[in-house]
């Protein structure tokens, strides 16, 4: 009977917790996106989205076959969860067969993000940082189960 009491302890403790974090994971209720930003940030949020797409589109559209089968080769590893200094090392190799006008329409493309993201961040108040954070740690704990 001793011995099954520990067990026990250890079963009901990891039992409590189990339920305890699926308890708070369901009880975290996040506003829509419209109830927390303004209009112009909407708008501000949908072109961010807009430019990331294009310029990924644009990339793509840019790549030679060779190119494009270094990149599906990267893809692939990414999806399969490789340690990233192998990812890492592929990701330069492929790096170092773009051309210069490659180089320099992505970096046009990262450039034109980044400073309306930097805009948009500049917009946000207190309320709004904190449901972006919000936001951010919900889709972590998604992506990490």
């Amino acid at each position: 009977m001793n011995l099954n009491t520990p067990l026990f302890a250890i079963v009901f403790f990891g039992l409590f917790l189990s339920f305890n974090a699926i308890a708070q994971d369901n009880g975290t209720k996040i506003k829509p996106d419209e109830e927390v930003y303004t209009p112009e940030q909407l708008k501000m949020m949908k072109e961010i989205k807009s430019i990331i797409r294009d310029n990924k589109h644009s990339f793509l559209k840019s790549l030679t076959k060779e190119q494009k089968s270094r990149y599906d080769e990267i893809q692939k590893l990414k999806a399969l969860g490789v340690n990233y200094k192998i990812i890492d090392k592929t990701n330069t190799a492929f790096m170092n067969t773009l051309s210069e006008a490659q180089h320099k329409s992505r970096q046009e493309g990262i450039d034109k993000r980044d400073a309306l993201k930097k805009a948009f961040r500049a917009s946000l108040n207190e309320e709004q940082r904190e449901h972006q954070t919000l936001k951010r740690k919900l889709w972590l704990n998604k992506t990490r189960s």
